[in-house]
């Protein structure tokens, strides 16, 4: 967007005449390095100091337009990461690039126009997973010569646009385990099929003998398998693509997860089909793609192969798919795991997914507190209306239109969601406006009245145009107009002994 530089005026901009003034700058220097530097600049250049009131009471966040320090100047643009530590990531667009500011290097963007200060309203910043500011790990080779993978995090800058292929432009980051990551300068373009999101990295106190994992080195995370388990929870990890094998802390591996597109796999030697990859360099496509079935379809078969006894062999477990809804469901169940861990909307009851907002952080004491609790309040949420009648609501008679709207094309809209309810009338009104088709799983019958209704529609369009463009009144003037014709020729033939020709 520009910068500003502290400068002093040389000349009263009330006695000099002309569309530029003479300034000497107070942070920039001539190459001797002593002497400030001054140029003539146009009015337009120049402005009042920002006072320090409009700094005052200002709380940064994703979003928030402002200056950054840098260089001996003011560089405007917009934060995109708020930092645990209290810093800043903040995107440049021209070059594009991300810099780490604390809070002293910020100030809130105003413009100096009608002569005072109109500060700048925040952006609204994307919420795609492949965002720019967004953490991810990108593929790298170790080295030419052994032609090994590691993953190495870095920091999304922008998607980069045109093209079949879907590109983002990345900056390198380094690693370590307090995750404040810094970022190092590199940039690179990769393709989408070469980054994947940050895998949840808990840190897992046992592993078993031929788990995958993924060990941390000098450059990023390195993939390989638990041969031994040792002594002071060490354990021996074989890296195939060396042929050789490494002692590592507990500490220091993390359990293998695998991108299929839109969940982590925890089998590292599952191949992905190679459909998936080229779908996720066409966005229209990728996007067209029942990812919801898909993800519900892991977590059933997640759900379905629990035991009593792996969930209590050991004190943790993971639970691979769309998770989600299970975070909905233990909080709106389970009153004492609603109000110690979520925060919620009490204006808005259903659907859960906006009742709930989200998680809180909590205290090693609040969660020792919660788990001293010999009994919570357990509430059915689900399950037959008729065996649960005392726990859910009386049963919704339009719902079922609801559902034969949508799966005759309708969009449920988020003022639908919000309001919890759908305007039969307008939906209706909309369905047939879209003149949308019938549903994969319609009837023969609706079938053929959609195929009826759709001849109808046409023949009433060419009367109209018919009626429109006096089409069908010349053709009817034509053809009176050839019986005529006929008649008399008819009339002639007899008249003169001939017999007129056959029609």
């Amino acid at each position: 967007m520009g910068s500003w530089f502290r400068a002093i005026l040389e000349q009263n901009p009330t006695r000099v005449k002309g569309k530029k003034l003479r300034v000497c700058h107070k942070t920039l220097f001539n190459e001797d390095g002593v002497n400030p530097c001054k140029e003539t600049i146009e009015r337009c250049f120049i402005r009042p100091v920002p006072p320090k009131y409009l700094n005052e009471g200002v709380v940064f966040k994703e979003g928030s337009v402002v200056d950054s320090y840098f260089n001996n100047g003011w560089w405007t643009d917009h934060i995109v990461v708020e930092r645990p530590d209290g810093s800043f990531f903040v995107y440049f667009d021209d070059p594009p690039d991300i810099m780490r500011f604390i809070r002293s290097q910020l100030r809130p963007h105003a413009d100096w126009i009608g002569s005072e200060w109109v500060k700048s309203k925040n952006k609204v910043l994307s919420q795609h997973m492949f965002r720019t500011g967004k953490l991810v790990e990108m593929t790298r080779e170790i080295s030419e010569s052994e032609k090994e993978k590691i993953w190495v995090r870095a920091l999304v800058i922008t998607e980069i646009q045109g093209g079949d292929r879907r590109n983002f432009l990345i900056k390198r980051c380094t690693i370590s385990q307090n995750s404040s990551d810094e970022a190092e300068g590199k940039h690179s373009i990769v393709d989408i099929c070469k980054i994947r999101p940050s895998p949840p990295r808990d840190i897992c106190a046992e592993y078993s003998l031929n788990d995958y994992v993924e060990v941390v080195v000098t450059h990023g995370w390195r993939k390989g398998r638990v041969t031994e388990i040792l002594l002071e929870n060490n354990y021996s990890v074989y890296f195939a693509a060396t042929k050789e094998d490494a002692s590592f802390n507990y500490t220091e591996i993390m359990l293998s997860m695998e991108w299929l597109g839109i969940l982590m796999a925890s089998n590292p030697v599952t191949s992905i089909p190679e459909e998936r990859l080229l779908r996720a360099r066409n966005f229209k496509e990728f996007c067209k793609y029942p990812w919801g079935n898909l993800a519900f379809d892991y977590l059933r078969k997640e759900v379905e192969s629990l035991t009593y006894t792996k969930l209590t062999e050991k004190d943790q477990y993971a639970i691979f798919g769309f998770i989600y809804p299970l975070q909905l469901w233990a909080l709106s169940s389970v009153n004492q795991l609603g109000t110690f861990f979520g925060i919620r909307n009490d204006e808005i009851q259903f659907p859960l997914c906006l009742h709930w907002i989200e998680t809180k952080s909590l205290t090693i004491e609040e969660v020792n507190r919660f788990d001293k609790m010999e009994k919570v309040d357990v509430k059915c949420i689900l399950g037959d209306p008729e065996l649960h009648s005392d726990l859910v609501e009386d049963v919704d008679c339009e719902f079922g239109r609801v559902v034969d709207l949508v799966k005759r094309g309708y969009r449920l809209k988020r003022q639908n969601w919000l309001n919890g309810s759908v305007d039969i009338a307008v939906a209706e009104a909309e369905v047939d406006e879209n003149n949308s088709a019938p549903g994969i799983d319609a009837t023969d019958q609706e079938k053929i009245e959609f195929l009826t209704k759709k001849v109808v529609s046409v023949e009433e369009k060419v009367k109209y145009l018919e009626g429109l463009l006096n089409i069908r009144g010349e053709t009817v003037k034509e053809t009176e107009k050839s019986k005529e014709t006929k008649a008399a020729t008819k009339t002639k033939g007899k008249k003169n002994g001939v017999r007129p020709p056959a029609e």
